[in-house]
């Protein structure tokens, strides 16, 4: 058997990565200094230099054929070794093939070919419902967790998630004909703790645009389950516009610990 010890023709480089200009490629029996010829044409009846040449650009200009075993030494145009190799007719130019080991892949060093364990996933059989995992040295499969069942709930005017509740909803100050007003909220779920409460409105009938003040309102938990909600003018003089002539629409909200 023969083959073509390139194919197309290669620039040759050093360990630098620049063509090896002027550089030589001797060919010997495989694993001895012992000449071995090549050819240019397939046939093997026109016998190459020993070593071959190359050009300037580290390009051989004629072919070369091989036929059997043989060690590759490059050189530089001075004959220093840059490296070595071994060929076959089975290959185009690479290093030989280590021996087969079972159960091991093909691979690399960056110089030579070795043979490496192969990491596989282990076989899923028998292993349903279960997610790939490591142990640390080894790929395994492992019972996938449950995730838990959510323990949020909402409905209208509230959001309750575990032992903690955020209720919130709408009401009402009277009209008093007074710059204060007031009025209780009860809570629909009673808390455990106090609860924080926050009541908030929008404009206030009791605004006085003459000297730019806006009414003030504030919220306190009255118990467990109330929340008592005031409001006032905020006015230093009473008079038809800082006082309450109509009832006040506010939202309550409270949020807490409950059973």
């Amino acid at each position: 058997m023969t083959s073509p010890f390139y194919n197309p023709a290669p620039i040759f480089l050093d360990n630098t990565g620049k063509p090896v200009a002027g550089g030589f490629l001797y060919f010997s029996e495989s694993g001895t200094t012992t000449p071995k010829l090549t050819w240019s044409d397939e046939a093997l009846t026109i016998p190459n230099p020993n070593p071959v040449p190359l050009d300037s650009a580290g390009r051989a200009n004629n072919n070369i054929w091989i036929k059997g075993s043989y060690s590759v030494r490059l050189t530089d145009s001075l004959g220093a070794m840059i490296w070595t190799r071994n060929v076959s007719d089975g290959s185009t130019g690479q290093a030989q093939f280590p021996p087969m080991e079972s159960g091991k892949f093909l691979t690399n060093d960056g110089s030579a070919y070795l043979w490496d364990d192969v990491r596989q996933v282990p076989d899923p059989t028998g292993s349903a419902n279960k997610i790939l995992s490591t142990d640390g040295a080894n790929l395994i499969w492992i019972a996938q967790q449950a995730i838990p069942a959510s323990n949020a709930s909402s409905g209208a005017g509230f959001l309750r998630i575990g032992d903690y509740m955020l209720q919130c909803g709408k009401s009402q100050c009277p009209a008093t004909g007074t710059p204060a007003t007031s009025t209780t909220v009860t809570i629909p779920v009673a808390y455990t703790q106090t609860p924080f409460v926050v009541a908030t409105v929008g404009t206030f009938p009791f605004y006085t645009p003459s000297w730019g003040g806006a009414g003030v309102i504030m919220a306190r938990p009255s118990s467990l389950n109330s929340i008592e909600v005031q409001m006032h003018g905020n006015a230093g003089t009473i008079n038809s516009e800082t006082i309450v002539v109509a009832p006040i629409d506010f939202c309550w909200f409270a949020f807490g610990k409950v059973t």
